[in-house]
């Protein structure tokens, strides 16, 4: 009562156990049975039989001033100083806990409403904002988050795997021709592919290994779920994008795509959605599976199948119409389509030899033209 506000009292009520019940229910039984053989005077009624029955379940509670507590002897509703809570007053709080300021009860004394102990909280104790318990997530995830090993181990793959795909397409993109167009299509196809995998399957291990804290956390309902995946989300996202930016910076460059910021800023972007949708499926299957090879399943299969709708290795309109709708949900095929677009859009294609062309153009013309 001292931690509340000057002018509010709580008082708490607990029921009577059920042992105290059974002994005086013995107790009476007992007096009841030596009624019936011997005359002796009954015995003293008890205090439950001396206190009057209250009309209504709710206690009112008093200041009284030299008291350490703060707290008053409890009456009844009506205000009688001999009057007190029998035992069914007491079984039917619910809550257990009534919280009354002399303003409420007027000056009949008879109290006009209660507080639950969920109202008290809210009134007494204020709840932080969104935006800071995202904040306070936010940096318990820097502190904890894996780092170190793991982040050079992964910063390492990007650079080794595009220095590969750098020397396997080393400047056969630079020259805009029929012959290196096939060329030109599998490598965007490629670091599109590799961008969707890498993050997907690295979110996989981001949740399981926190799903006990916060679950705990969550049935104690110290912050929202949106409040926690926002700054898991800031936490990851970062790490996750400066990885794929690694890879353009070295890949790009080395296959000889157009190095003008303006196709340079726009192939970056677009890798970097897909690699946000990749870790975002990721993030997903981890919260729903526990194991992390079911998980891995999951992923691999989901993957796989909108890398093949995709449209490099299966043209769209040679997929059977049933199951052609999966190539409007893959991201796979959006990004790809973006790379190709922004590549290949508005730009000048020589012409291979007649009799290789597989342009209409080309082969009107003879050949070697544009």
């Amino acid at each position: 009562a001292s931690s509340m506000h000057p002018t509010e009292v709580a008082v708490v009520v607990s029921p009577v156990p059920e042992e105290s019940r059974e002994v005086e229910r013995e107790q009476e039984e007992g007096g009841e049975n030596r009624e019936g053989h011997c005359s002796a005077p009954s015995p003293l009624p008890s205090p439950r039989s001396q206190s009057a029955p209250s009309p209504s379940p709710w206690a009112k509670s008093q200041n009284v001033p030299g008291s350490a507590s703060g707290v008053g002897p409890i009456t009844s509703p009506s205000g009688g100083p001999g009057e007190g809570l029998n035992l069914d007053d007491v079984e039917s709080l619910e809550e257990g806990v009534i919280l009354q300021t002399p303003g409420e009860a007027g000056h009949s004394g008879r109290i006009q409403h209660s507080k639950t102990v969920d109202e008290m909280v809210r009134e007494h104790v204020k709840r932080p904002s969104w935006g800071y318990l995202v904040w306070v997530l936010w940096m318990r995830g820097l502190k904890t988050s894996p780092g170190g090993t793991l982040t050079f181990m992964a910063g390492l793959q990007s650079a080794l795997v595009a220095a590969v795909v750098g020397v396997m397409w080393f400047q056969n993109l630079a020259v805009y021709s029929e012959g290196r167009l096939e060329d030109r299509l599998g490598a965007l196809f490629f670091i599109t592919v590799y961008n969707a995998f890498v993050p997907m399957f690295n979110a996989l291990t981001a949740f399981p290994a926190e799903r006990a804290v916060i679950s705990k956390e969550r049935a104690s309902k110290t912050f929202p779920v949106s409040a926690y995946f926002s700054a898991k989300t800031l936490t990851d996202l970062p790490v996750q994008l400066a990885f794929p930016f690694l890879f353009m910076l070295i890949a790009y460059p080395l296959i000889g795509l157009p190095w003008t910021a303006a196709d340079f800023l726009g192939t970056t972007l677009i890798i970097l959605t897909c690699v946000t949708v990749a870790n975002s499926v990721g993030l997903l299957v981890s919260a729903l599976v526990t194991d992390f090879s079911t998980g891995a399943t999951v992923c691999a299969v989901f993957t796989l199948t909108m890398m093949l709708a995709g449209g490099y290795y299966v043209d769209k309109e040679n997929i059977p119409i049933w199951i052609r709708w999966i190539t409007y949900v893959s991201f796979i095929d959006y990004s790809f389509g973006a790379l190709a677009w922004l590549n290949l859009n508005d730009r000048t294609i020589d012409c291979a030899s007649p009799e290789k062309s597989a342009f209409e153009v080309c082969r009107q013309t003879g050949g070697g033209g544009e």
